[in-house]
């Protein structure tokens, strides 16, 4: 091929098809076979490397592949399996960079008769590294893993492999998969697909991230409508069991604290308690308050501009719900009824709601919806659980296709009938993008199951070595906003959660890593205040902006660098040594981000002291976190043993601590700041919430450094003029 473009050629023993993209060739060969892909070598090239598979796995129920023939057409092939009474043709073509072979049973069959098995078969080579999901690398697989189709595991369409002594091959479909299998003693490496799927192969020396960018440039996802409202916003993620009135109190406190910027996620809230009688869910749970209760709490966010999602299902239908009957139910292929959730404490079983059936139920919903008016809407499971196939009570056939569109219709229902609410769910795999607005991400981690309730929550593969990344951001993060890195039970699943829950270094470190809106799981206190501060400048620079590349540091899976299209970057450090970046001193789960003049760090300001830092126009966040004792750190700017938040204001400086620090002392160097200064100070005085100055303070003004030290009442200072 010249230039760029793509052809197809054949010969005697052989077809093949060709590309060149970025002045880079690519080939995929097939050695024609009697029986067609099911024996055969498929060769994927590159310039300097290749992998041979040997062929596809395929199974339709209840046939036998026989002869294959083969015929060439325009950019591409067709290879045709007999079947008895049909056929399987198989579309073989280049199209954007990427391979294409797309299968198809056609013919008059069996409706129940349909492909139940594609997989590639045994590969040439070793895969060293194997790329899947939210975000994890597998170094080196000891043993065969299968990782399942979900927004937890498998949540992507795309995965990639690293195989020894190249290429890298990145391998996807588009029908929701079963699941990626892996096996490194047979070298199988595959995702195992069903129906009339396609595969998708781009082979590259160009490493996995950059087949994922090529990947997404083929794919051309769009954002669902919404997405504008949603991204970029500091979540709240509250399950409670509070009572509505305190919520929307403490709430307050943290939108006074500036952490407006927002989205309240409630999901404890409904009429029969959480996750009981579904879709029955109005009205509110009078447990927690009254009606007019619940409505304040959600008036209470749109006052200040939050985005307020209460919790919603469709996933579960209880027995005891109105008009349940087991015609809205999905069945197995027994002809038994597919159970869903069970309620423990309830001892209530639910059925698995059908897909097909559930557009009446959220029209009911939304009718009585409509009087609480909220801005944004939460839809449990559907993005968290494969997109299924399903049988209906007379025995038909659902596939999973189907699935997958009832839930998008679904959707945008709900948004229309809110008035343009962003649609929100769990977890987060990528079959709904384009409809679905966001998710609350769960990012579990490579490891050994944990004892516990949380065994489950981990990635249960034997390796060398592994670590997150963020593999579903680089396709989709400026279409997709997913939140935080995970509900922290999951996230730090059997791990201790004051190193490693939603308030963690670790947690925090994956959320920029990701680029990830931050979460948080209490309306208030002085850690929710803390995230806020430190990373919602840079959450809000690079929302729904597209990742331009990602990198291993020196080939160090641990050192990550992420550069995004508007010129923003990210390093960050998950390894045991201290990594030094631009003059900055990164620990373990420290990072340092830059977009502009938006900056934030966790770095290590001197031996046992980590330093929370956020800077941006008009504003600078500074935390000292000794790991013992106390200790004033200097950053040639300011000195300070404590922790606090200042912004240009009308009047000169405000300052405003972090709630719950105990007393401090600040010094500030006027001239030195990153952020606009008052000329002339006459004072410092503290404030209320409000903004009313109450008293003024002692202080200490030497030339242009300026020292005080914080009472634990105050809210916050004015330092300026009277």
């Amino acid at each position: 091929v010249e230039g760029e473009g793509m052809g197809a050629y054949e010969c005697q023993h052989a077809l093949a098809v060709a590309l060149v993209g970025d002045g880079r060739p690519r080939a995929l060969s097939i050695v024609k076979s009697p029986l067609g892909l099911f024996d055969t070598k498929i060769c994927l090239a590159t310039p300097r490397s290749f992998a041979i598979f040997d062929g596809f796995d395929i199974e339709v129920r209840g046939e036998e592949l026989k002869s294959a023939r083969y015929e060439l057409r325009g950019d591409g092939f067709e290879i045709t399996h007999e079947l008895e009474g049909g056929e399987i043709a198989v579309r073989i073509r280049a199209a954007k960079g990427c391979f294409v072979i797309s299968f198809e049973l056609r013919g008059e069959l069996d409706p129940r008769k349909r492909i139940t098995l594609l997989r590639l078969r045994r590969c040439s080579k070793r895969a060293v590294r194997i790329y899947a999901g939210p975000g994890n690398v597998i170094v080196d697989p000891q043993r065969p893993f299968v990782l399942q189709t979900d927004g937890h595991r498998l949540s992507t369409r795309f995965v990639a492999f690293d195989f020894e002594m190249g290429p890298t091959l990145l391998q996807a479909v588009d029908i929701p998969p079963d699941c990626l299998e892996v096996d490194p003693e047979r070298r199988i490496y595959s995702l195992r697909a069903q129906l009339n799927a396609s595969f998708h192969l781009i082979p590259t020396d160009r490493g996995a991230f950059y087949a994922a960018k090529a990947y997404r440039e083929f794919l051309n996802p769009k954002p669902a409508p919404a997405i504008g409202k949603l991204a970029g916003r500091f979540v709240f993620d509250l399950w409670g069991g509070y009572r509505y009135s305190e919520v929307a109190e403490e709430l307050e406190k943290a939108f006074k604290y500036g952490l407006t910027d927002a989205l309240v996620v409630y999901h404890n809230w409904q009429r029969w308690g959480y996750d009981y009688r579904l879709p029955d869910i109005l009205p509110p749970n009078p447990r927690f308050g009254s009606v007019e209760d619940f409505k304040r709490l959600i008036d209470t966010c749109r006052k200040y501009g939050v985005l307020f999602a209460p919790h919603d299902n469709y996933i579960d239908f209880y027995p005891d719900a109105t008009d349940f009957s087991y015609d809205h139910i999905c069945f197995a292929e027994d002809g038994k009824p597919v159970k869903a959730w069970f309620n423990r404490s309830r001892g209530a079983q639910s059925y698995r709601f059908r897909p097909d059936r559930i557009l009446p139920f959220i029209r009911r919903n939304m009718e009585l919806m409509k009087r609480f008016a909220p801005t944004a809407y939460f839809v449990d499971v559907f993005s968290s659980i494969v997109p299924f196939d399903y049988f209906d009570r007379e025995g038909r056939f659902h596939p999973r296709t189907e699935t997958v569109r009832k839930w998008c219709e679904a959707f945008d229902f709900i948004r229309e009938e809110l008035g343009g609410a962003p649609q929100i769910s769990e977890s987060g795999h990528d079959w709904l993008v384009g409809y679905l607005e966001g998710a609350q991400a769960n990012h579990l981690r490579v490891d050994k199951p944990p004892e516990g309730g949380y065994s489950w929550a981990v990635w249960a593969v034997e390796c060398v070595d592994a670590e997150r990344i963020p593999w579903f951001d680089v396709v989709y993060h400026h279409v997709f906003i997913l939140h935080g890195a995970g509900y922290e039970p999951r996230y730090a699943a059997g791990l201790d959660p004051e190193k490693h829950g939603i308030y963690s270094d670790d947690y925090i470190s994956t959320e920029v890593l990701t680029g990830h809106p931050p979460m948080v799981s209490k309306p208030f206190g002085g850690d929710v205040v803390r995230k806020y501060w430190l990373l919602g400048d840079f959450a809000r620079a690079v929302a729904a902006v597209p990742i331009e590349s990602v990198e291993f540091y020196e080939d160090d899976i641990h050192r990550q660098i992420v550069r995004y299209s508007n010129g923003a970057v990210v390093y960050v450090n998950r390894g045991d040594r201290i990594w030094e970046v631009e003059g900055r001193k990164l620990p373990k789960y420290g990072f340092y981000a830059r977009c502009g003049e938006v900056e934030a760090m966790i770095a290590q300001a001197e031996e046992g002291v980590r330093l929370d830092l956020a800077v941006s126009p008009g504003s600078l966040f500074v935390n000292v976190r000794p790991e013992e004792g106390g200790g004033e750190v200097d950053l040639g700017f300011l000195r300070t043993d404590g922790g606090f938040r200042i912004e240009a204001a009308e009047e000169g400086l405000k300052l405003v601590p972090l709630p719950g620090r105990g007393p401090f002392s600040a010094t500030l160097r006027l001239g030195r700041l990153p952020i606009p200064a008052p000329r002339r100070i006459e004072g410092v005085f503290e404030i209320d919430a409000e903004g009313r100055r109450l008293r003024g303070i002692a202080f200490e003004l030497r030339g242009n450094e300026l020292s005080f030290r914080t009472s634990p009442q105050a809210f916050g200072y004015i330092i300026g003029g009277r």
